[in-house]
This record gives structure tokens, C-alpha cells and sequence, in this order.
């Protein structure tokens, strides 16, 4: 009778989609989903920095730190670190820093494109691989509203994301490695990216 209801249970469950692949390849754009995200690896504690609606835009900022006698109140030393959203799943943007955060964290909001050394080019999607259908050739200020992680940083490179800017009466997309916050501004952006532990 057991296995019965076991297998009824599980036909069940592939009727309705709640299949564990899919409830574990799929988790929330929320402060409690980040957050969870961030705690995966059992020793660390992280709260966000950010706002619950930022959060649900797609990127967040945390304060982490290790684990001590396995209570996040006894945290260690601290840093923070820059969150975004795949689309089904948070992962790490921006590396731990204690210094300084360039990403642009509070969504929606304004963000503010770097020319740097050459001109920063707007896409039609989020990668790449879409068409570029313009560039900024001097620091320009505009409207920002989503952010979409497509490369998971790793081995101490920051990962990639785009920004979703209204730019010229449009909807495009500008890649994470050329925006910065206003508080910061392109000179700290160019700093930032001039660290070893940066690409």
C-alpha cells in the first residue's frame, strides 16, 4: 500500500512540474532566496545590505562573514559581497570587498556608464552574442530596472552581468564591467578594475 501512494505521489508531481530538479533548479528573487544562496556553503552568515525591492530587480549586496561557533552572531571579520540574479538562481557578481563596491545596488534607480580607454557598447539582450545597437562614447548617466547574471564569478574574477538602461528612448542592455554607481563615480570604477584579484 505504501509503494502505491508512493508511486500515485510521484505521478503526481511530474503531472504539476514539482519535481525535485525543479524545485531545486529554481530559486526565488527575494532577500530570503539570496541570502540562502549565500549561506550554501554551511560557514558563512550574510544579511543584505539593500532593499527587498532592489532585491527583486535582480541584484543584491551582502554583508558576509564566516560562521563562529556556529552562530552568525559571533560573525568574524566582514566584507561585502555584489549578488545577481541568473534568472532561476542567485550567484556571486562581485567578489568579497571591504573597501570598495562599484555595482550599482539599489534598482530601480540610475547607474552611471563608464567610457573608460573606449567606448562601452549598449546590446539588444543580455550577452554578448546579442547585436550591438549602440555605444557611449563619454560617462553617461541613465535609468536602470533589471540586472541578469550570465557569468558566475570565480578563481577571484568577478562574474558578468547586464544591466537592463532605457537609453535614447530604448530598452538595452549594458554589460556590468562598464557601469558603475553614482556615488562612485568612473574614477573608482576605473581603480576597481585595476586590482590584481579583478579581470
Amino acid at each position: 500500500m505504501k509503494r502505491i501512494f508512493i508511486v500515485i505521489a510521484s505521478m503526481i508531481a511530474l503531472v504539476l512540474g514539482f519535481t525535485p530538479e525543479a524545485q531545486a533548479g529554481h530559486v526565488p528573487e527575494t532577500k530570503a532566496g539570496v541570502i540562502n544562496a549565500a549561506q550554501r556553503d554551511g560557514d558563512t552568515c550574510a544579511r543584505a545590505v539593500n532593499s527587498a525591492l532592489s532585491i527583486s530587480h535582480g541584484v543584491a549586496a551582502l554583508a558576509v562573514h564566516e560562521l563562529v561557533g556556529n552562530s552568525c552572531a559571533n560573525g568574524g571579520p566582514g566584507c561585502e559581497e555584489i549578488w545577481a540574479y541568473t534568472g532561476t538562481d542567485w550567484g556571486l557578481l562581485g567578489w568579497c570587498s571591504q573597501d570598495l563596491v562599484v555595482y550599482p545596488t539599489t534598482l530601480p534607480g540610475q547607474l552611471v556608464v563608464c567610457h573608460g580607454v573606449s567606448s562601452t557598447f549598449m546590446r539588444s539582450g543580455p550577452g554578448f552574442n546579442y547585436r550591438v545597437v549602440g555605444r557611449v562614447n563619454a560617462d553617461t548617466t541613465i535609468g536602470t530596472d533589471s540586472v541578469k547574471l550570465v557569468t558566475i564569478a570565480r578563481a577571484g574574477q568577478d562574474g558578468v552581468a547586464w544591466y537592463r538602461v532605457h537609453w535614447h528612448g530604448r530598452t538595452v542592455w549594458v554589460a556590468s564591467l562598464r557601469v558603475t554607481s553614482r556615488d562612485n563615480g568612473c574614477r573608482n570604477w576605473a581603480a576597481y578594475w585595476s586590482h590584481m584579484h579583478h579581470r
